[in-house]
Parts: C-alpha cells; structure tokens; sequence
C-alpha cells in the first residue's frame, strides 16, 4: 500500500514528528517543574547535558573532528551559537515556560519569521509588501488570542 509514497512523505513525516515532539516538551516540562520542583536552570542544564552526551558520540564518529583544522573565527562563532543561541536561549525559554506555561511558551515560535523577516530588512536591505505585513498581523493576532484571560475569551458554544 505505502510503494508509491516516496521520501516526500517520509520527510513531512519527520516534520510532523518534530512538531509534535516539541510541543510534547512543553507540557512535560512544565508538568517536571510542577511535580517534582526542578528550577528551570536545572532543566536547561540537563537539557544540554543530555544532549551533549547524545550528540557528542554521534559527531566523533560521523565528522571525524581531529581532522579539521577550524580557525579562530570558526571557534569564536561556533562558541557564541552555542552559548546564546543555544545556552542562554534554553535558560529563557525554560524561565518563559514556567511563568507563562506551555501554550504561551509555544506560540513565541511564531514570531521567528518576523524577526527573521525585520533582520533581512535591516542588514540585507530586503523589502517588506503586502503579504509579510498580513503574515505579521495574523501572527501577533493569533498570540493575542490565546493570551486573553480565560473569561474574555468568546464563548465557542453560545447557549
């Protein structure tokens, strides 16, 4: 049944699993937090721990990194991705998922390509129509939404 389905499938697939994959973290995370009092430092660490103690290994055997001969400017960027942008990164999102929780902590996600979108605007030069601005309203629309206290929210079933 599945002969004719292809890599496409297979790759969606994986997208898929990693969306669902995240938002699965979220909600584990918080509910860690909530049961058993793990500070949210102690979660990004061990986040990154373990990470490390998977991926290390795989990089070892996969690059072959005694080979490579990085120069500095290599080094000192690999070193600052790994520290802000993965790092501290883990630290905020850990801190946002504990005092705003899993729903909110998801949807900050949507705002990357606006961000990505402003940093093409003010480094490339890159022009901004219709359609980016539409996007952007109906992103900061829909963190709006879910951002409304409980009570204000429309009732989805009137009475």
């Amino acid at each position: 049944a599945f002969a004719d389905v292809g890599d496409t499938v297979l790759h969606q697939g994986a997208v898929v699993l990693a969306a669902l994959s995240y938002a699965a973290t979220g909600v584990y995370a918080k509910s860690l937090m909530t049961r058993t009092g793990i500070g949210q430092l102690t979660l990004a660490a061990g986040l990154q721990g373990g990470t490390m103690l998977v991926m290390v290994p795989v990089a070892l055997l996969w690059d072959s990194p005694w080979t490579l001969d990085p120069g500095l400017p290599a080094l000192t960027t690999t070193f600052a991705l790994g520290f802000f942008c993965t790092g501290l990164a883990s630290i905020i999102y850990f801190r946002l998922l504990h005092s705003a929780g899993p729903t909110f902590t998801g949807t900050v996600n949507y705002l990357i390509p606006a961000f990505g979108t402003a940093l093409g605007v003010f480094w490339l030069g890159e022009a901004v129509g219709a359609r980016e601005l539409c996007a952007l309203v109906l992103i900061l629309g829909g963190i709006m939404l879910v951002r409304l206290p409980a009570r204000a929210r429309p009732d989805p079933m009137p009475r």
